[in-house]
């Protein structure tokens, strides 16, 4: 029930009191923390489990491995490996619809009480929050994501009739998210909730959006910073999102091709273009570190087409003339987790 102990929102508020800041971040864990968080578990590991195995297994999925370097997330990703029979998958969005959809179901441990709600009724309720909370998110200010108790009552009252539910259950159905998944957060004394991290917010959003890509290449065109990482999530969930790589590319080049990491299915001769495209765009990595971050995560996966990128980017620091491309590709490796 206590899954996620470290109530951010309440931190970040006490924060902003002493140091008189309006944003604060959370610096990555490095390989090394990772292990050192990781200690504080051991007691907790059954015999057929261990901080080595876990590590290794985050050594095999370095796009999870990225997720990870956050300690919220990792301390989501090491309960899940501990208590549950969780297998970490190897792409973000799957990650995180398992990851989800395991926190919803489960029960009150301490006192053994079973679930009053579906995870399917929770899972909608917080697809609908995820998506009024993306749709109020101003860029200009990230970490204010948080929504007023009213605006998330009417939401929850809104969807119950869709979920067969009456009307009176939407502040005990609140209750259960918030007690037994902790992926939304009460704060400010319960005026106002927030999602425990951005991503899980913007995978949710993204999950709402599964069958309405028009819509969110709307959303991208009026706030692109606010719905990147929606858009790349979206490519996890959907079945061929080739139509939205190409709507896409056509605002964001780097954005088309960092989709290419997350996307299930996409029309090869679409990748293709894209990754040519940004092939010779290469030199940007060495001073540009999103773009170091793009090619990172599309070389990090051990399918074809990454394999593709990652042999570019080793022939590309071993054999090119330049020196800023050499930098520029051992910058995009050092972002692969590999």
């Amino acid at each position: 029930r206590a899954i996620i102990t470290c109530r951010t929102a309440v931190y970040e508020h006490e924060f902003d009191v002493v140091l008189d800041r309006n944003l604060l971040e959370v610096q990555e864990f490095s390989d090394y923390q990772m292990r050192q968080f990781l200690q504080a578990w051991v007691e907790r590991m059954p015999p057929d489990k261990s901080v080595e195995q876990l590590m290794q297994t985050l050594m095999d999925r370095p796009r999870i491995k990225t997720l990870a370097r956050n300690p919220l997330l990792l301390t989501i990703i090491t309960y899940l490996y501990i208590e549950t029979s969780f297998v970490l998958p190897h792409s973000r969005a799957e990650f995180y619809e398992k990851a989800t959809n395991m926190l919803l179901e489960l029960r009150d441990q301490e006192r053994n009480i079973p679930n009053q709600y579906s995870a399917v009724a929770k899972r909608q309720v917080l697809r609908k929050l995820a998506l009024t909370a993306q749709d109020t998110l101003d860029p200009a200010n990230p970490d204010r994501r948080s929504i007023p108790h009213g605006v998330v009552r009417a939401n929850i009252r809104q969807l119950l009739p869709d979920l067969d539910l009456e009307s009176d259950v939407a502040e005990p159905l609140l209750k259960e998210i918030i007690d037994r998944s902790g992926l939304l957060l009460e704060i400010d004394g319960g005026e106002r909730y927030q999602f425990a991290h951005l991503t899980l917010q913007e995978f949710l959003a993204a999950a709402a959006l599964q069958n309405q890509g028009k819509e969110l290449i709307q959303r991208f065109e009026q706030e692109p910073t606010a719905w990147r990482e929606v858009v790349k999530l979206w490519g996890g969930l959907a079945g061929n999102s080739s139509d939205l790589i190409v709507a896409i590319y056509g605002h964001d080049r780097l954005l088309a091709f960092e989709c290419l990491a997350d996307a299930q299915e996409v029309d090869q001769t679409v990748a293709n273009r894209i990754v040519a495209t940004m092939q010779t765009q290469l030199y940007r990595a060495a001073h540009e570190t999103e773009v170091a971050q793009a090619f990172g995560a599309v070389a990090a996966d051990n399918k074809p087409r990454g394999i593709t990128v990652l042999n570019f980017l080793e022939a590309q620091l071993n054999t090119a003339q330049g020196r800023d491309t050499r930098i520029a590709a051992a910058q995009a490796l050092s972002m692969t987790n590999l």
